[in-house]
């Protein structure tokens, strides 16, 4: 019952290995985790990661004493390079946590920043052990990234901000959980405003500007209000303040592929997909700038390689539709919609979507102006795809003036992609695109 402690503890080790610029890899927790229980050895499992040296050890959490206990095995020849035993009392958790990552760097003589230095340093503030206890239960439900979990993790996260307003970092991961997380996560209700993701972004911010996650959650805030520059320069403090986070890069990767740079995208989105490829929500976001630079094939393989992992992953199969539906590949189209629409509802927004895209490529036009009536007034985004399918290219670019007037945070990814390529030069298209910048 406390494996959550030991996962928590072991992803704030991995999250602050992963801020010091000399070390080039740093595998995610969802990576190190199947390695829990497997017979390989410890040389093949550095070769099978690509990594120079393996961290291993074990942790005791007492009422009152912690006792971290740790070897640095060098992977090729299986030599000991370091070991030492740290001990403290419950309450001064994070303070250990930074003693064992600056005890490893010593350990291996790694040349470090004065800024990373001073991270590193014992923390004036130790957060309400309960509080703590609380933030690592939030990071064990959040590495599963489905929407159950996520929210089970802003509880969490929420509960440790509630006991210690003062703990930073739990500050953190709720703004990154509800404002960098739900908006991709069913559109959930939950999620605050842009502004007010904003605010809560920046006070964690200046209550510690060091912190990655606060940078991305900021960096997505603003993109939810079109503010370009600003948003990539925090998405790029992020990568500088933690080269090694995984969701920071792959939100970076769609922000880039939705501003036309698909390229510079795809990129960042096999960064993050290298550092974490046993997550499949990671490896989903792969799939729209192989969308964006036309390699549908590509595209297919990456919506393969997510559904090997997870064979319910309902945005793997709305984007193999997506695939299917600009290849003119109705009756496919029809299949991987009919399947989203099982795993989430055939009233979920991007389903709709699809169900009257493939209607109207099937020659159904009253069928899809019925589905696409659903959704007309309150979400006119939906009506794109079908209406250009439908060869009704004005009444398309009606619902996408709607949508710029009704600000909605979509409409950049849509004027981007692939599926509006019959109306990319469409005079009034070019002027919404300058309006969007």
């Amino acid at each position: 019952n406390q494996e959550y402690i030991a996962e928590g503890v072991t992803d704030g080790l991995i999250m602050e290995l992963g801020q010091l610029s000399a070390l080039e890899r740093v595998p995610s927790l969802t990576t190190m985790l199947q390695y829990r229980e497997t017979d390989m050895t410890l040389p093949e499992i550095a070769r099978d990661l690509g990594v120079d040296a393996v961290l291993e050890g074990s942790l005791q959490w007492a009422v009152e004493e912690v006792r971290i206990r740790l070897r640095l095995i060098h992977g090729s020849t299986d030599k000991l390079l370091w070991s030492e035993e740290f001990t403290g009392r419950r309450g001064d958790a994070l303070a250990l946590q930074k003693s064992v990552v600056a005890g490893v760097a010593d350990g291996v003589q790694l040349a470090l920043s004065a800024r990373e230095q001073a991270r590193l340093a014992p923390p004036a503030y130790s957060p309400i052990p309960e509080a703590y206890e609380a933030y690592l239960n939030g990071r064990s439900h959040a590495r599963h990234w489905t929407p159950e979990e996520v929210r089970k993790a802003a509880d969490y996260f929420e509960e440790a901000v509630t006991i210690d307003p003062a703990f930073v970092l739990a500050r953190a991961a709720l703004v990154e959980t509800r404002c960098t997380l739900f908006p991709s996560l069913f559109m959930s209700d939950q999620t605050p405003e842009p502004e007010e993701c904003e605010r809560l972004a920046r006070d964690v911010i200046e209550s510690d500007p060091g912190i990655s996650e606060a940078h991305a959650a900021l960096a997505m805030a603003l993109n939810r209000v079109w503010d370009w520059s600003e948003a990539e320069a925090e998405f790029r403090t992020a990568l500088e303040l933690n080269p090694n986070a995984v969701w920071p890069r792959a939100w970076y990767g769609w922000f880039l592929t939705q501003v036309s740079r698909p390229q510079d995208g795809l990129a960042q989105a096999r960064r993050a997909e290298s550092l974490e490829p046993d997550n499949p929500f990671v490896k989903v976001l792969v799939t729209q700038p192989l969308l964006n630079l036309h390699r549908y094939d590509e595209a297919l393989a990456q919506t393969d390689s997510v559904l090997s992992l997870d064979p319910d992953h309902y945005a793997a199969f709305i984007y193999r539709a997506h695939i299917y539906a600009l290849r003119g590949e109705a009756e496919l189209a029809g299949a991987a919609t009919a399947q989203a629409g099982l795993l989430v509802g055939d009233d979920f927004p991007p389903v709709v979507t699809l169900r009257a895209w493939v209607a109207a490529l099937e020659g159904d036009e009253e069928r899809a102006l019925e589905l696409m009536a659903t959704w007309k007034e309150l979400l006119p985004l939906t009506q794109v795809y079908p209406y250009l399918a439908l060869g009704k290219e004005n009444e398309a670019l009606d619902a996408l003036e709607q949508a710029y007037q009704q600000r909605n945070e979509w409409l950049p990814n849509l004027t981007s992609a692939p599926q509006v390529d019959p109306i990319r030069n469409h005079p009034r298209f070019k002027v919404l695109r300058e309006a969007l910048g």
